[in-house]
């Protein structure tokens, strides 16, 4: 059991491998939810003396307002979440290089996401013809630039209270189960949003450029840095207007809308990641407001 618990936490990087000793579990010191839904936002209020709460692998943010902690558990069929942290430190003077700590640990279920009839997509056989098997090598490439870019870690989390990237309503929704014409399925990462070809699309929220080009199956696409790992994606779009290194301000144009990449028709493919964790674009929105440092 020690060498399991040993083995968890330093793969976690938790804590330094050569100098842990675990002394007990204890129940967390904050209250947690019970349930969160797929993709959903994890807020507990900030306690004094205490380092922030871990999940996935991922430490919790501060809100802006300096008030709480935050995370997202992201888009996965598990049944549950681990939430753990520390309690307490202490070195004892007979062993100063093993100190003794006191963690928690909490799991809290995930609810389940109203199921919906998998949806098979249309795509134009002009369309697949472009990116099907046949460019898994270049889809692979694209993938490794993406994670890199989703690894940062820089800047300081936007204040900005988030908003919509543009005002229509949400036609496919986060983690709606989708088939290929290959037969692949895929949970959606985002939600879309109706847009006719050449509509405006701005920033949701401040931040920098992280990415803006082409991308085989995203088609034309802008990534914005909001700080500490929070970053929110804009895809198929039919026009560009920034330029990686920008600085951003919410409301910002940052292109139109359209139908490069894999898609049926034109609309607007909208994301909001966490610190790799996909979160529901749409309930991100709904649990910043009390999060962002804005009244």
């Amino acid at each position: 059991m020690f060498a399991a618990i040993y083995f968890t936490l330093c793969a976690f990087s938790f804590f330094p491998s050569y100098n842990l000793v675990v002394e007990e579990w204890t129940e967390p010191p904050m209250e947690f939810p019970s349930t969160v839904i797929p993709g959903g936002v994890i807020v507990v209020p900030v306690a004094k003396n205490l380092p922030p709460p871990r999940i996935n692998s991922a430490t919790f943010s501060k809100s802006p307002t300096g008030t709480h902690w935050f995370g997202v558990n992201g888009l996965s069929s598990q049944r549950s979440v681990l939430i753990y942290g520390e309690t307490a430190t202490q070195s004892k003077p007979s062993s100063s290089w093993h100190p003794h700590i006191s963690l928690y640990r909490h799991r809290i279920s995930i609810a389940n996401a109203e199921r919906s009839r998998t949806s098979v997509l249309r795509i134009p056989a002009s369309t697949w013809a472009a990116m099907d098997d046949k460019f898994a090598e270049r889809k692979q490439e694209e993938r490794k630039i993406m994670r890199d870019v989703l690894d940062q870690r820089a800047g300081v989390l936007s204040k900005d209270c988030f908003r919509r990237p543009l005002a229509s309503r949400v036609v496919s929704r986060f983690g709606a189960p989708r088939s290929l014409p290959n037969g692949h399925t895929y949970s959606h990462n985002g939600v879309d949003l109706r847009a006719a070809e050449g509509t405006p699309v701005t920033a949701m929220g401040s931040g920098q450029v992280s990415y803006a080009h082409a991308m085989l199956v995203p088609g034309n696409i802008v990534v914005i840095n909001h700080g500490d790992g929070l970053f929110s994606r804009y895809l198929h779009l039919s026009k560009i207007h920034v330029k990686a290194g920008e600085p951003i301000k919410i409301g910002q144009q940052l292109g139109l809308s359209g139908a490069t990449g894999r898609v049926e028709a034109p609309h607007l493919h909208w994301e909001v990641i966490w610190k790799g964790n996909l979160a529901d674009p749409v309930h991100f929105l709904q649990a910043w407001e009390q999060l962002c440092g804005q009244s």
